[in-house]
């Protein structure tokens, strides 16, 4: 337990050590300020730029794709196509089917 307490005496030295220069400082406080508005500034862009690059890759679904076989072959995959087919095709008009909620705008 002394081994422990000593470690955590001298950790809180360090920290209360910045602590101490941070508001004795007023460059440092400047700095740390332009660095986290840094941060800010850059990750609101790279959001920005992420979300205007994803929205019209995931605002049109598709219910087909296309896809590579082992051999390097494209092949067309179709399985949503199908089973919405199935369902057209072996259930009664008036039935009802529970599914996930994304794929429940596509089959109603």
């Amino acid at each position: 337990k002394e081994e422990g307490l000593k470690v955590w005496t001298a950790g809180y030295r360090a920290v209360q050590g910045v602590v101490d220069a941070y508001e004795e400082n007023a460059l440092m406080r400047q700095a740390a300020a332009m660095v986290f508005l840094f941060v800010l500034v850059t990750n609101t862009y790279n959001f920005y730029a992420h979300s205007h690059f994803m929205a019209p890759r995931i605002s049109n679904p598709s219910i087909m794709s296309l896809g590579r076989s082992k051999t390097g072959q494209t092949v067309i995959i179709d399985d949503f196509r199908e089973a919405y087919w199935w369902l057209r095709d072996n259930t009664p008009d008036d039935a009802r089917v529970l599914s996930w909620w994304d794929y429940g705008y596509q089959i109603n």
